[in-house]
């Protein structure tokens, strides 16, 4: 559904939803009353982004920890709004952001731009954080439809939410919590093919995020399906036994980039896999304009 169209949607449910109004306060109330309970001046900044990016006809959706609360109940007001965009679509939304009276730029070239109306932030992300992959379409064309602050969006697909999250892994941050809760919230009720598809050769970080999750809600294992869980076992069964033949890599910044692993790759000899992964997107950008 493109966003022109989201105008004869209803307006957000009243389920109860977990509020977390400062760090250490955590109360239940509406969802409508959570929403509510964002500051006006916030409020204003976050809905002012929104309408005018439908207005503009520029396709996004939102992710981050609004589109974990529509999936989970589980209210977290960060100042921040996500908004994920393809990268073909980056610079328009900067523009209209930009002509909206937002002070735009770029943060970090392979994924990230930013537009501020101080202390608020939209955040403009069109790939991967740890560079593995650009946002792409599917993630537009897989969206749920719904409102917030009672304005017609898009929400991030949960299985795209999982699968970016799940590379969040770090010492300063780890997102596994955001993901049990949206399989929780969603109870499992999840496209688990293309999920597994997303993942790819990086299955291992699945696996580990599932059986998190398991060990999280016993009571919900059921959420993962039974195959799943099996075809994730029975690969990592094979690689017991399979001699690695990729020479000395450290995969550890595609899950922390930001200095965890920084001795491994400066001092220690290994390679970086989230470098060799980047090289590789921009070679294939290269041979297809040629």
């Amino acid at each position: 559904m493109s966003n022109d169209e989201l105008a004869g949607q209803p307006v957000a449910d009243t389920r109860i939803k977990e509020v977390v109004l400062d760090p250490g306060r955590r109360q239940w109330m509406p969802k409508d009353e959570a929403e509510l309970s964002l500051p006006k001046e916030e409020k204003q900044v976050f809905k002012k982004a929104l309408r005018g990016l439908n207005l503009a006809r520029v396709p996004y959706v939102i992710g981050g920890a609004f589109s974990v609360y529509h999936y989970s109940g589980i209210w977290r007001d960060t100042r921040d709004l996500d908004l994920f965009v393809t990268p073909e679509h980056k610079e328009r939304a900067l523009e209209v952001l930009g002509n909206l009276g937002y002070h735009t730029w770029v943060k970090h070239e392979p994924w990230l731009a930013k537009a501020t109306m101080e202390p608020y932030f939209v955040d403009i992300i069109y790939g991967l954080g740890n560079w593995m992959a650009p946002v792409d379409d599917v993630w537009i064309e897989k969206a749920k439809a719904g409102t917030f602050l009672r304005v017609p969006t898009l929400f991030a697909p949960a299985e795209e939410i999982i699968w970016a999250k799940a590379f969040i892994a770090g010492r300063e941050r780890y997102d596994g919590g955001d993901i049990n809760h949206v399989i929780q919230g969603t109870k499992g009720d999840l496209d688990w093919l293309r999920l597994m598809e997303r993942f790819k050769d990086q299955w291992e970080v699945l696996l580990f995020t599932l059986v998190m999750f398991r060990y999280v809600y016993p009571c919900h294992r059921d959420y993962v399906p039974n195959w799943v869980m099996r075809e994730l076992g029975a690969r990592l069964e094979r690689s017991i036994t399979e001699e690695w033949t990729g020479g000395k890599l450290c995969r550890g910044p595609l899950l922390d980039g930001i200095g965890t692993y920084s001795p491994d790759v400066e001092r220690m000899g290994y390679r970086d896999a989230r470098k060799e992964i980047w090289t590789k997107r921009q070679m294939y950008v290269i041979s297809k304009a040629a």
